[in-house]
């Protein structure tokens, strides 16, 4: 995802909150000519991996549910 915005960052794999199953959770979602989802879902990982509590960690994946829900692309 930090590619499509000019950063150049190692996947972080297992650490990383949308690892599952293996592998990334978005590896097929094409982000190139979209920064602003990509922007969106990093940001959402920071919240993710900055959150100390479940109750934090819910909050974050709440958000991330209304803007799904509200067709936002921003």
């Amino acid at each position: 995802m930090k590619e499509s915005l000019g950063v150049i960052e190692a996947c972080p794999g297992p650490r990383c909150p949308f690892w599952e199953d293996g592998s990334c959770a978005f590896r097929n979602l094409p982000v190139d000519d979209r920064p602003e989802v990509a922007k969106f879902l990093l940001g959402l990982r920071d919240e993710l991996e900055r959150a100390r509590t479940e109750v934090d960690a819910d909050a974050a994946r709440n958000r991330f549910y209304e803007r799904l829900n509200a067709g936002r692309s921003d």
